[in-house]
């Protein structure tokens, strides 16, 4: 007795130093975890709010968390809020030292429960701590540390057939974190498969499954956190409805060999030594004696092969996996067999440290940071009001914004999957603003509410850089932002439209073309003996925040027209005349500039004559794709008429027009700070630039 006292007091002793050891290097590199910097801000505003756990995160407005705050961890936040209330960040931090220290002690009294604590602590090394991914997450300032490590406290409590532990942990799991299938499971699994070795199984599954159910109605949150736990389940899962959801890389499914490399053998030597135990004697005696191997095998193995939808499921798979581990070694008798699952396991810790050992040193460099972190503080830095209103192109930054500039507010936070279960309609418009085929990005984001845009994702990005309503803040050099290298960039929203796009048109269907017929399209200038009319611009957003769209849409126009040209085989093509409203001639007067957006291809006519073909088919539509230079300026009597076509099968249909002096558009150069774009050449003798003349909204076609 006494030596193994003196084994366990050397096992914790081992464990706190690596503990201690590690601490300064999980800090570091837990500071570019977005979830860390979310943990932190809820933290010290319920402090500064004087409560007991966070009440709200009214920043969060896209989702409503102003309003109805669905707290998922509760009890994690309690202990944060209460860490924050002593010693501030560092408070919190140091939760993580601690709640692992309290995990891996377990753990190890878990383990020890049939093989001696230094024999423990080598099952620890060879399962657990070579083992990088799993070490790298309970690391983690998230809720997860200190759900994993309820789980681990609900194995010990079933294995050394402590009842009230059982529901005790249970409860403690519930009241933590959403994922209450997770201890149900392990209940169910020790009551299936101990069978007739434990009598009291029922009493085990239905105190536990008891406590469970009590954390989780006394949650304060209940029964939002139930809601909360369905819909992590289908995070979980990949099984958020139909929507091209971007998760978080954690939850992105591991390649084969990578899975197999690191998880493989360590479930293939549980197999193994199953298989060894089959040839001694009967399973069914061997469980008789020893029951606990049976569900604790269970667990581990299901867990795994979660994993491979799910690596996440790691974090209870290695712990059932280190204590089976532990139990399969104490029934192997000192013969030969024990001896070849020992050299199994040191077999497993050889061929995982190298990979194990490299993983940690790159994680614990800083050398993976998953975002642009100190870029990002610095553009927000760079907002000159004190709270503003922040239209994020990506979820995952709006942590950092939250824990640094609190007065700021944004659309979402955590995971994509809030936007698009709140609010569907808004998920879809800003998925496409990312792949920038949002042509008007001023209305959606105005009629939101929100003065400025903060994206990385790259044509977005080139579209709000063309936009005349944009104003670059960061970065501030000049040039092509394709040289940003990926990062973000943040953008102030004028707080009135550019005046200078005709807001109301008239138009007429054409007759339907073939793909082979486009070369030649719209040779003639449109009638004025058409029967033109009126086309409406739509209006997005209500009350004081309602925008005046300046896109046309012709595929909306032409449903209205006939739902059968709207909907024409992939080859065939739709046209449609277009001229500006006859209240619109007093905005061109004077101008020597039109700006033509739209397409995806447009001719323009003045007075009958031809003025411009556009050259290439873009791939997403713009409010400026070139702007026409003129020999002379416009009067307000000018007639100006295009024909816009498009192919059933391509992306858009439609016309913008804008009319600028030089003085107009140098003006809004300026202001944007962007380089100018390369002109196009014309072929066909409807525009020509030379390579002459370029702007910072896109070329500039010279007429001949």
């Amino acid at each position: 007795m006494r030596s193994r006292a003196l084994g366990l007091a050397l096992a914790l002793g081992v464990l706190l130093s690596a503990t201690l050891l590690a601490w300064p290097k999980i800090i570091g590199a837990g500071s570019v975890d977005p979830d860390r910097h979310y943990h932190l801000a809820v933290s010290r505003q319920a402090v500064q709010g004087r409560n007991l756990f966070p009440q709200a995160v009214p920043q969060v407005q896209g989702i409503g968390w102003g309003e109805a705050f669905p707290e998922k961890e509760f009890l994690f936040h309690v202990l944060t809020t209460q860490a924050y209330r002593v010693a501030g960040p560092k408070g919190v931090e140091g939760l993580i030292p601690i709640l692992m220290l309290a995990l891996f002690s377990m753990l190890l009294a878990a383990c020890a429960r049939w093989i001696s604590p230094l024999a423990a602590l080598g099952v620890l090394v060879a399962v657990v701590f070579t083992d990088s991914r799993f070490v790298h997450r309970v690391a983690m300032l998230r809720p997860h540390l200190l759900a994993v490590t309820f789980f681990v406290g609900l194995l010990a409590s079933l294995i050394y057939r402590r009842l009230s532990w059982v529901a005790a942990f249970g409860f403690l799991f519930a009241m933590a974190y959403h994922a209450i299938y997770v201890p149900l499971f392990a209940l169910a699994a020790f009551a299936w498969l101990t069978g007739r070795a434990e009598p009291r199984r029922s009493r085990f599954l239905l105190f536990g499954s008891l406590g469970v159910l009590a954390g989780v109605m006394l949650n304060p949150f209940f029964p939002g956190n139930v809601l909360m736990g369905i819909r992590h389940a289908q995070i979980a899962l990949f099984e958020v409805g139909s929507a091209p959801l971007s998760f978080g890389h954690e939850l992105l499914p591991m390649a084969s060999p990578q899975f197999f490399g690191i998880y493989g053998m360590a479930a293939a030597l549980l197999v193994a030594g199953w298989i060894v135990l089959a040839y001694r004697e009967p399973l069914s005696r061997v469980l008789e004696k020893t029951p606990d191997l049976a569900w604790l095998s269970a667990v581990a193995l299901v867990f795994f092969a979660l994993a491979t939808k799910n690596p996440r499921a790691i974090e209870f798979g290695t712990p059932a996996l280190a204590c089976a581990a532990a139990c399969l070694l104490s029934i192997l008798p000192r013969t030969p067999r024990r001896a070849f699952v020992a050299a199994g396991l040191a077999t497993l810790v050889l061929a995982r440290v190298p990979g194990a050992w490299a993983d940690y040193a790159k994680t614990w460099s800083g050398s993976s940071l998953p975002l642009p972190q100190d870029e990002l503080m610095e553009s927000l830095a760079k907002v000159p009001a004190k709270s503003a209103k922040i239209f994020n192109c990506e979820w995952d930054v709006t942590p950092y914004i939250l824990d640094s500039r609190p007065k700021f507010s944004f659309v979402d936070i955590l995971d994509p999957s809030f936007l698009y279960m709140a609010n569907r309609d808004l998920h879809t418009q800003r998925e496409s603003l990312r792949e920038g085929r949002i042509v008007d990005p001023y209305a959606l984001i105005r009629a939101a509410g929100y003065d400025h845009v903060l994206c990385r994702a790259p044509d977005a990005i080139a579209q709000l850089e063309r936009d005349p309503n944009f104003v670059r803040i960061f970065p501030e050099k000049s040039g092509d932002i394709s040289g940003h290298n990926g990062g973000n960039a943040l953008y102030a929203v004028v707080p009135r439209r550019d005046p200078r796009f005709v807001e109301a048109y008239e138009g007429v269907p054409l007759e339907s073309l073939d793909a082979s017929s486009m070369a030649g399209f719209a040779t003639q200038a449109p009638s004025p003996g058409l029967p033109w009319r009126k086309l409406e611009l739509p209006t997005v957003g209500e009350a004081q925040l309602a925008t005046q769209a300046v896109f046309l849409d012709l595929r909306k126009e032409l449903k209205k027209v006939s739902q059968d040209r709207a909907e024409k085989a992939p080859t065939q093509v739709s046209c449609f005349a277009v001229r500006p409203a006859k209240d619109q001639a007093a905005l061109q007067a004077g101008r020597v500039l039109i700006g033509v957006g739209g397409g995806r291809n447009v001719r323009l006519w003045l007075n009958g004559k031809p003025l411009y073909s556009s050259q290439v088919a873009l791939p997403g539509p713009r409010l400026v794709s070139e702007l026409v230079r003129l020999k002379r300026p416009l009067r307000a009597d000018d007639r100006l008429e295009a024909i816009v076509c498009s192919q059933a099968a391509s992306s858009y249909m439609g016309l913008a027009l804008s009319f600028w002096t030089d003085g107009e558009l140098a003006e809004t150069c300026k202001r944007k700070k962007y380089a100018a774009s390369p002109a196009l050449a014309d072929e066909r003798g409807w525009s020509d630039v030379g390579g002459l003349e370029s702007s910072c909204l896109g070329p500039i076609a010279r007429r001949r």
